[in-house]
């Protein structure tokens, strides 16, 4: 979603590019499934191309259009990256100074967190990333409790689990991430978070939609 692809384009995209990696190709470094870091590319075609996916809280014949397009561009990439791979270009790679790609994948890690701030809060925004680290605030005075609740302990058990990690070597087979699954999913489960409802916390009122995450 965070890419302006429908939700379902990063289910298909784990599942077909963890199976057709695994015996293509024999690097254990090699990105399997939907790359956190191509975000602010990925949604800055589909933006090129007229559509801003679910920021509106809608999926609309733009969007869909405008991730066609995209997805046509990820093709030809593919095919450029075959060709660099057949013509042993990778070294090319070389000329690029360390510092300039320490710089991006930065630059890329917080605009990620900056647009994913009003997602994990159950607030709907939009604008570039300076615009939204502006309404912060607003979005912590807006925040949707129930949403809020499960990023905020989603985001407490990445940072605790490695810790706790160190003194129970059981937990270290499970990884952070599939932590934060086993209690966010259950949350969501208990917050109906798939029905749109209403609900009343200390004289709010507060709305849950299925558009806000569908």
């Amino acid at each position: 979603m965070a890419c302006g692809y429908p939700p379902i384009a990063g289910i298909f995209t784990a599942i077909i590019g963890s199976i057709l990696a695994t015996f293509v190709s024999n690097s254990e470094l090699t990105i399997k499934g939907p790359a956190a870091g191509l975000i602010v590319i990925a949604v800055g075609c589909v933006k090129d191309f007229g559509g801003d996916g679910f920021l509106d809280g809608q999926w609309t014949s733009a969007d869909q259009t405008a991730y066609q397009a995209a997805l046509a561009i990820g093709v030809a990439a593919a095919i450029l990256q075959i060709l660099f791979g057949m013509f042993r270009a990778g070294i090319l790679g070389e000329f690029f100074p360390t510092s300039a790609v320490h710089g991006m994948l930065a630059a890329i890690g917080v605009v990620i967190i900056i647009k994913q701030f009003p997602v994990a809060l159950g607030v709907s925004a939009d604008g570039s990333p300076l615009e939204m680290l502006q309404e912060i605030p607003t979005y912590l005075a807006t925040a949707n409790p129930a949403i809020a609740a499960i990023g905020i302990v989603s985001m407490l058990i990445m940072f605790v689990w490695p810790t706790v990690g160190k003194h129970f070597r059981w937990l270290k087979t499970i990884p952070a991430p599939m932590a934060v699954l086993f209690v966010a999913v259950p949350m969501g489960a208990g917050f109906d978070l798939l029905h749109a409802h209403s609900y009343m916390l200390q004289g709010h009122e507060y709305i849950s939609s299925v558009n806000d995450f569908w």
